[in-house]
């Protein structure tokens, strides 16, 4: 307490701003390499970087009891708007002050220490922050902007650390028309030297920080052209060498395209199109250290996807389709396994869009019995996708797959969890309510119906490791339906059970009535009448 006097804290704060201020050193990197000079920044802690150090000295003064005397203190300097405007119109090319750049560099440690106590001053300080941004600091920001045509290229601090102090205030912010105007200028517009890659990528963080969480519903109707602005997210992405980055500029699409949800937006199929297209390169680009970024890229399918509605979704299938198809290939699974979860969603969104069956899917519907053959670990899903194409496909679409469909169910009756044979019924009732006929006789041919008989036969004795009744409930329905549309067929393959001594009708009788009053879900009414039918 004794050394944190009200005489000592303005030195304290003198050092700390004289440590943020950045030095030729920093400069020079960043002239070098504006990346990696924006990564080092974002990554560095106070153990191994002297400006982090300083910044964390003037936030524990900031904490300190002596909180209102450092607020002032900085309030008091920001409210010198003509020195900042002439450090704004030398880096814009505007004045050729040759001590400026001594000026500039202050001002950035200035916005940096405003930046980083910026809800303190909300709550400590007579200064008017809101008052500021909107007088004094769109003041800078238009000169910082409004740049001549013909100027030497000088490093754009002040327009670096103007846009990190919007995104430091961006859930106080009111203007959002101003700050989207702002974002578009610095991302769509490539003219300009002083949008270096450093400046973009501070922009895509405040976008990030604004359509994670929107504080204005009407954000996205702000953006002029978001098809042309997320081009040029593509484009930074693009001219981005580290994967941080390019990460960075990919995850915030979706978010982007998910204001159109919040808003109530739809966009058409042009505009869907002109966002995906650029799509299939990243996703080929997107290999060794940055094969992550193709999950950005099915992420952004997906929301496209949602956005364009049943109405357009058809025109994105000459993309989306091979991607999932290549994203479940098992030729690839050693470099695409995490992809297979989204994979799998976007591919179900896909199908529950349709409003026709669309054959170029018939390419993909392999991938579910490649699937289930490597492991059990995605049935839910699984079914459900098998279940939307027995739905939406033809009779052809059946007869031209029904190989595949016996595979796909082989591999799961008698083979899954309890809860995992509810998804496999999910099947079962689409493709008997679909093709009762049909799907009956695949049932009966293929052994598949003999294997759910014989599992009932098997709870029917209470053997040890049988299926338990809520299983055997299913399998009793789809029995049920067999019956009801085949049953000669039905009756012959029971007689061969009672022939061998396996199981008989008085038996399959006795155990519909024991499991008659066991059914517990809401498909109970259903099931009895089918059953009592039967």
């Amino acid at each position: 307490n004794d050394f944190l006097s009200l005489e000592r804290i303005p030195n304290l704060v003198e050092i700390s701003l004289f440590f943020m201020t950045l030095k030729e050193s920093h400069l020079a990197e960043w002239a070098e390499n504006p990346e990696m000079f924006y990564i080092d920044r974002k990554n560095a802690v106070p153990e191994d970087d002297i400006i982090s150090c300083a910044q964390n000295l003037y936030l524990s003064l900031v904490e300190s009891k002596c909180v209102i005397t450092v607020v002032e203190k900085i309030g008091a300097i920001l409210l010198d708007t003509d020195a900042q405007l002439a450090a704004a119109q030398f880096e814009a090319g505007i004045n050729t002050d040759s001590d400026a750049l001594r000026s500039v560099v202050y001002w950035d440690a200035i916005y940096t220490s405003f930046g980083l106590s910026f809800n303190t001053f909300q709550q400590h300080s007579n200064f008017n922050v809101h008052q500021w941004f909107e007088s004094s600091f769109i003041l800078i920001i238009k000169a910082l902007l409004e740049i001549p045509k013909q100027i030497p290229k000088r490093l754009p601090i002040l327009r670096y650390r103007s846009l990190w102090l919007i995104g430091c205030s961006t859930s106080h912010q009111k203007n959002f028309h101003f700050i989207a105007a702002i974002l578009n200028t610095i991302l769509v517009d490539s003219s300009s030297d002083q949008n270096d890659i450093a400046v973009k990528l501070v922009a895509i963080e405040i976008l990030h920080a604004i359509v994670y969480d929107p504080p204005d519903e009407n954000f996205i109707t702000y953006i002029h052209a978001p098809n042309t602005l997320i081009s040029s997210i593509y484009n930074l992405a693009s001219n981005c060498d580290e994967y941080l980055s390019k990460d960075a500029c990919l995850e915030v699409v979706p978010l982007l395209l998910g204001c159109f949800t919040i808003s109530g937006i739809k966009i058409d199929g042009e505009t869907a199109t002109a966002i995906t297209s650029p799509l299939s390169q990243i996703w080929d680009n997107s290999v060794d250290e940055n094969l992550l970024l193709r999950r950005s890229v099915i992420s952004i399918l997906s929301s496209v996807t949602v956005l364009v509605g049943k109405s357009h979704v058809f025109e994105l299938h000459p993309i989306v389709l091979p991607l999932i198809n290549h994203a479940l290939d098992p030729k690839t699974q050693d470099l695409n396994s995490f992809l297979i979860e989204d994979a799998l969603d976007l591919w179900l969104i896909l199908l529950r869009l349709q409003q026709s069956y669309d054959t170029n899917f018939n390419v993909i519907f392999v991938r579910i019995q490649q699937l289930l053959v490597q492991d059990l670990e995605h049935v839910r899903k699984l079914m459900k996708i098998t279940e939307s194409y027995i739905l939406i496909g033809s009779k052809d679409f059946f007869m031209d797959h029904s190989d595949i469909l016996v595979n796909i169910l082989r591999d799961l009756i008698g083979n899954v969890s309890p809860r995992g044979a509810l998804y496999v019924n999910l099947v079962l009732e689409s493709l008997l309510r679909k093709f009762p006929v049909e799907g009956a006789l695949l049932l009966l041919d293929s052994g598949l119906a003999a294997s759910m008989i014989q599992s009932c036969a098997s709870n029917h004795r209470n053997e040890k490791g049988c299926e338990p009744g809520r299983v055997i409930n299913i399998y009793l329905t789809v029995v049920s339906r067999i019956q009801l549309v085949l049953p000669g067929k039905f009756e012959a393959l029971m007689l061969q059970y009672e022939k061998n001594n396996l199981f008989s009708f008085d038996q399959l009788i006795e155990l519909y009535f024991n499991q008659f009053e066991n059914i517990n879900d809401n498909s109970a009414p259903l099931r009895q009448k089918l059953w009592a039918m039967c």
